[in-house]
């Protein structure tokens, strides 16, 4: 649960929400005994879509914030295409004619577009990456709520 107490931001169970407010107001009391919080939590964000804990409405706030560039709508196109199964560096360079400088600077741009998006928190991701030890190179993915977000943007 994220939610905001007073101004500050936290993340926790309602337990241990419940125990930092006790802290905080030096109150020894059990947890059934605590007033409730002024706690005003963001539905949109309260519940992850998968492991890397953006939501596909996150995702598709990130994704509508400015438009997408061609290339960018071209990535997206490329690894949606390709979901669930992982894409190689090479593959996409090879699909959109790019150099893996090309391929860099579009993920960097959409690293930029991600974290400046209000309400964005350390670990949101629009794609996955592994190594490929068998290639030696990386391979990329689209997380599901990234996919639900380009659904539901028609791309």
């Amino acid at each position: 649960m994220r939610a905001t107490i007073e101004g500050v931001e936290i993340e926790g169970t309602p337990e241990e929400i419940a125990i930092l407010l006790r802290s905080i107001r030096g109150d020894s009391r059990g947890p059934e005994t605590v007033a409730a919080p002024a706690i005003s939590a963001a539905p949109e964000e309260a519940e992850a879509d998968d492991e890397h804990g953006i939501t596909s409405k996150f995702a598709y706030r990130t994704l509508r914030r400015i438009p997408l560039s061609a290339s960018q709508r071209a990535l997206f196109s490329v690894l949606k295409q390709a979901y669930p199964d992982w894409t190689l560096a090479s593959e996409i360079q090879r699909q959109l004619s790019w150099t893996g400088t090309q391929l860099g600077g579009v993920l960097g741009g959409l690293g930029r577009r991600l974290t400046a998006t209000k309400g964005y928190k350390s670990g949101f991701v629009l794609w996955e990456w592994q190594w490929d030890d068998d290639e030696g190179e990386y391979s990329y993915r689209l997380p599901q709520a990234v996919i639900a977000a380009l659904d539901r943007m028609g791309l």
